[in-house]
This record gives structure tokens, C-alpha cells and sequence, in this order.
């Protein structure tokens, strides 16, 4: 199962307040589980360190790849990648900036993106924050 992040109420809505595991609603009520690895065999065993209560627009599931820089890409990324061109004879990379959506054909060119050239995507923000440039 791909983990889940969203910001835990009463914290500002800046992505170093993300909490990351599990998402569960209960009775209309919003949660992330937080787990720990337990073991050295395998990351199939976890300890339930706790449930914290979320924001329910911040919720977004990681999407199953990584940025160029390895870092884990989920739905309300922004990223930046480049496009080759010729323009005028000459090659060149137009730079683009998108959101990463739970739309399975976006996900299909992002991963190609991705994993498959065009220098990778580099995640630069989310929507809840602003971009860093």
C-alpha cells in the first residue's frame, strides 16, 4: 500500500507539517496512522506509533515513483520538467511546471517523465505551499 500525508488540525498549512502513514476516515473524522518499521528482515511489520487527526483537503497519497532528486512525488506536488524543442535550428528545453493530480493518464506522462528521460521531474512545492524555486 502507498503511504498518505496531510497536515494535522490546529498546525499552519506549510509542508513541514506533513504527517505521513495510513489514512483512515472514521465517522466522518479524518486520521493518519503513524507507523514505524519494526525489524531488520522486511518493512512489512510495523509498531502503531499513533493516530493524528488531519485536515481533510491536505490528504494526498503518494503516486509509486520519485522525483530525479529521489524524493517520494504525491498528488498536489508541483514539479518542474523540461520539454526538448527545436526552435530556430536549434535544440533546446522549455521549462514547465505542473501538479501532480490523481488522474491516471497525468500519471502515465509524469512517470514517463520521470523515469524515462527528459531530464526527470524535480518536485519544487505542493498546494498547500508555496513553490520553491
Amino acid at each position: 500500500m502507498r503511504p498518505y500525508r496531510a497536515i494535522p488540525i490546529g498546525k499552519p498549512i506549510k509542508s513541514e507539517n506533513f504527517v505521513y502513514g495510513w489514512y483512515s476516515e472514521i465517522e466522518g473524522i479524518h486520521y493518519i496512522t503513524i507507523k514505524e518499521a519494526v525489524g531488520h528482515w522486511s518493512e512489512d511489520f510495523y509498531s502503531i506509533i499513533g493516530m493524528v487527526e488531519v485536515i481533510p483537503e491536505t490528504v494526498s497519497q503518494q503516486v509509486g515513483f520519485k522525483d530525479k532528486n529521489s524524493k517520494e512525488i504525491y498528488a498536489g506536488d508541483k514539479y518542474k520538467w523540461y520539454q526538448p524543442l527545436i526552435e530556430n535550428g536549434k535544440q533546446i528545453r522549455k521549462e514547465h511546471i505542473s501538479i501532480v493530480m490523481n488522474d491516471i493518464d497525468q500519471l502515465y506522462y509524469l512517470h514517463n517523465r520521470a523515469e524515462n528521460g527528459w531530464g526527470g521531474v524535480e518536485i519544487i512545492g505542493n498546494i498547500h505551499s508555496e513553490a520553491k524555486t
